[in-house]
């Protein structure tokens, strides 16, 4: 016997719930018509990557207004202090959130009603990476003013953002201009290299930040309380995610092509990504120091999401 839910209802037919009895009567409780997915697949659209994209590219838009609002106060406040260094960032995120504009725009012309190809976003698509290329650029007036008024190490760790995402960002948007077909070959690579160059950057940045504070303060202040726990989440979650990258982008590299393995290995990286800066979150309000933790891409907390749907993808 089974219970069907009416195929004309209203909006709110992904939430009635069907149940089957077998000959047995026992209850089996089909969860794919609670979250609106056939029966093709182990998985629900709570893992479909075409969620979860537009879901960090939102997340992403929040958290740049965001910094951009703070950095605008916090230079009207200091006024005349360090205005290049609070100012042309500023500029920079004002790109990156008409890049992210269109970037959103780029996943309904592929994913939306009616889906069209890539080919048809790729030109926008190509904007998008422009533009964020160019809002690393704006990087630089920070990293000097950093290391000429603050800290050298501060400064160079600022500015290896720049180093390692403008030129990578900038080719990949010429090889997605000048694609035509299906994303493969040097757009993979070059993705995969950008994607590569992130974690690294991240990485190396946080493990820097972590031994210049040992070597200021000493080991007793990372042993100490909630620091230890930052501490082991900087040293083993951000490390997963760049062992997993390594494992699943350089394949990608190498051969410009993906496999199931490289996606599961990337899903891994994406994972642990967003649990790093899950845990940075906790950790900020369990101190009392949220403020200061929203300004760090906390966004991509929602790489949990997009990391979980590449992980599945070998059970569609």
């Amino acid at each position: 016997m089974t219970f069907r839910r009416p195929e004309k209802l209203t909006n709110t037919k992904y939430f009635w719930i069907s149940f089957k009895c077998n000959e047995k009567t026992a209850l089996t409780w089909r969860l794919s018509d609670l979250v609106g997915y056939d029966d093709k697949g182990m998985t629900n659209r709570l893992l479909d990557i075409k969620i979860w994209v537009p879901i960090a590219l939102f997340s992403l838009l929040a958290h740049t207004l965001y910094w951009n609002l703070q950095t605008v106060e916090q230079t009207l406040v200091n006024f005349p202090g360090p205005y290049l260094s609070n100012v042309v960032p500023a500029a920079g995120s004002v790109l990156r959130i008409i890049g992210i504009l269109v970037a959103l725009l780029s996943v309904y012309l592929v994913w939306g009603p009616p889906a069209k190809s890539f080919a048809d976003a790729r030109g926008k698509v190509s904007i998008a990476l422009f533009l964020e290329g160019v809002y690393y650029i704006t990087f630089i007036p920070t990293a000097i003013f950093l290391i000429v008024q603050v800290s050298a190490l501060q400064g160079v760790l600022y500015g290896l953002f720049t180093l390692m995402m403008a030129p990578l960002l900038t080719i990949l948007s010429l090889k997605v201009r000048a694609r035509q077909g299906a994303i493969s070959g040097s757009v993979l690579r070059w993705a995969g290299a950008a994607g590569l160059g992130y974690i690294i950057a991240l990485w190396v940045t946080t493990v820097a930040n972590w031994v210049d504070a040992g070597l200021t303060f000493g080991i007793s202040f990372i042993a100490s309380g909630t620091t230890y726990v930052s501490f082991l989440n900087s040293v083993i979650t951000l490390s997963l995610a760049l062992v997993f990258a390594l494992l699943g982008l350089i394949p990608i590299i190498n051969k410009g092509k993906s496999n199931m393995s490289a996606k599961r290995w990337c899903g891994l990286s994406l994972i642990m990504l967003g649990a790093y800066f899950t845990i940075y979150v906790l950790s900020a309000v369990l101190t009392n120091n949220l403020n200061a933790a929203l300004l760090g891409d906390i966004w991509l907390i929602s790489s949990l999401g997009i990391g979980a749907s590449l992980f599945q993808m070998e059970t569609r």
